[in-house]
């Protein structure tokens, strides 16, 4: 997806997809193969069209905790069994 297109989409849409790849990534977790990196990858993409987006500049910083701790799942920095957006939200 491009910025142009991620821009028109209304914010609840934006974080529903979002959370759609982390919940894909939750599901795969356990098989730790190209699925689940390809959601968390997806992720982190929507999040970084998301910085775009103007209407987001009053939550930047929880955007931010979110990357982190996708980003930190990722490179696998952590033993958690489930992604928990709860810390980052």
């Amino acid at each position: 997806m491009n910025a142009a297109r991620w821009q028109t989409l209304p914010k609840r849409i934006q974080l529903l997809s979002i959370m759609a790849e982390l919940e894909r990534a939750r599901t795969w977790e356990q098989e730790r193969g190209a699925q689940f990196t390809g959601a968390l990858e997806r992720a982190l993409d929507l999040l970084d069209l998301t910085f775009g987006d103007p209407r987001w500049k009053n939550e930047t910083l929880q955007l931010l905790m979110l990357r982190d701790e996708i980003a930190k799942r990722y490179a696998n920095l952590t033993n958690k069994s489930t992604l928990s957006l709860s810390r980052a939200l």
